[in-house]
C-alpha cells in the first residue's frame, strides 16, 4: 500500500472536508434506537419506518378507539 493513512481515518477525514457542502438530509440515519437520542428523533424515525412508537398496550388501543363507550360495559 502506497499511502501511509488507513482507509477509515481517510474516510474520516474526508467526511469533515465535507461536512460544509452536506445538508442534513444527507447524513445517513441511524439504524439504532440506542443512538437515536430524542423522543422527537424516535418520533420521526418510527414514522419512517412505519412502527408504533412508543408501544401502546392492547389496552390503551381499545381506549382509543371507544375511550367512555367501553366504561359502560366493563
Amino acid at each position: 500500500m502506497s499511502h501511509p493513512d488507513t482507509r477509515a481515518l481517510r474516510r474520516h477525514l474526508n467526511f469533515f472536508k465535507q461536512a460544509g457542502k452536506r445538508t442534513p438530509s444527507d447524513w445517513p440515519l441511524e439504524k439504532n434506537w440506542k443512538h437515536l437520542y430524542t423522543r422527537q428523533v424516535k418520533l420521526n424515525r418510527a414514522r419512517q419506518l412505519r412502527i408504533d412508537y412508543p408501544t401502546r398496550s392492547m389496552r390503551q388501543r381499545i381506549n382509543e378507539d371507544y375511550g367512555d363507550e367501553l366504561a359502560v360495559y366493563l
